[in-house]
């Protein structure tokens, strides 16, 4: 898994450092969304390896931008 690079869409701070230094350690780069919205925004505009989505978030929930993101896949 080294070298991948994910999109993590999480809205808690806390979570969001512990996981980039979980994937750090394991040599994986990562981009941080705050919200469903700004990962819907990320994944137009860059390609990633995974996404690692939290469910329950304000906004948009991780199921409805987890929908909107699969249909920008070819």
């Amino acid at each position: 898994v080294k070298g991948l690079h994910l999109l993590v869409v999480e809205d808690n701070k806390i979570n969001q450092v512990i996981t980039r230094k979980m994937l750090n350690k394991r040599d994986i780069s990562c981009d941080i969304a705050n919200n469903g919205y700004e990962a819907v925004d990320m994944a137009s505009k860059s390609d990633y390896d995974g996404v690692l989505m939290d469910i329950h978030m304000p906004g948009i929930s991780g199921v409805e931008a987890t929908i909107e993101i699969r249909k920008l896949l070819p």
